[in-house]
């Protein structure tokens, strides 16, 4: 299983370089911008700003490019074919857990990385009133006023949702026949999700909420509401892999 798992990760250390620039790149541009013809009170509002544009592609560029390989190893029959030689089951979960680790890690990084550059490097226009910015409540039942608490914390959060989003597409692609739906199902899934919890009055319950820190008042951020997003993710997750199984039974 190691084994398998370690030759995973290395099918995909092209890919995760590539995905790992561009997600870099696409914060550090989105910061310098904002930085440019915006009033800033601290870096960390200028992170957070920077991010809305970013966290909404999420979904799509941070599984889509590692996804489709397990689409067309699914679609092309290759994987009934590596079952003839190893364990399926051991083969399927180490692909899947590859590519969660592979995404989890990139997003932490990259997070890590941004933050760190917004505080300390990228230029802004300074607001006349820095107490105006607060910085945003992180889902682990406290608020800290330590900017690099915040960076670490704050990271470490956004890498359990990439990888989470990764685990979920992956999954998608095993089961599916459809590339549209493989490539971009996760976040037609999220745009979904996000506009019936808004229709309903429920935004706080949204995935959206818990990935974009600061996208709502205080009072709506604790650990229950922000976790209720992702939970509900990985329950039509399980929910679809049931209904796969039950269809390849008949």
């Amino acid at each position: 299983m190691n084994n398998m798992l370690t030759n995973s990760l290395k099918e995909l250390k092209f890919i995760s370089c590539a995905v790992f620039i561009f997600y870099l790149l696409f914060e550090i541009v989105n910061m310098v911008i904002i930085g440019s013809n915006s009033a800033i009170s601290q870096g960390l509002e200028l992170w957070v700003y920077a991010t809305d544009i970013v966290d909404f592609f999420a979904p799509l560029f941070l599984t889509a490019p590692f996804v489709w390989i397990l689409f067309f190893k699914n679609k092309s029959r290759f994987i009934e074919y590596v079952s003839v030689r190893i364990n399926l089951k051991k083969y399927l979960i180490s692909q899947i857990l590859s590519v969660t680790l592979s995404v989890a890690m990139i997003t932490f990084s990259v997070n890590i990385i941004a933050m760190l550059l917004a505080i300390y490097v990228i230029p802004f226009h300074l607001d006349t009133d820095p107490s105006i910015f607060k910085i945003p409540i992180l889902p682990f039942m406290f608020q800290t006023n330590e900017p690099l608490i915040f960076v670490i914390f704050a990271s470490f959060w956004k890498g359990i949702l990439g990888g989470l989003f990764a685990f979920s597409a992956s999954v998608l692609a095993c089961t599916t026949n459809n590339l549209f739906i493989s490539l971009f199902g996760i976040l037609g899934y999220v745009l979904l999700e996000n506009i019936i919890t808004a229709s309903l009055g429920f935004d706080e319950y949204s995935i959206v909420t818990s990935n974009v820190l600061g996208r709502l008042s205080d009072e709506y951020y604790n650990s229950f509401n922000m976790f209720i997003g992702p939970l509900l993710m990985m329950f039509f997750t399980f929910l679809w892999v049931v209904f796969y199984r039950k269809h390849m039974r008949n």
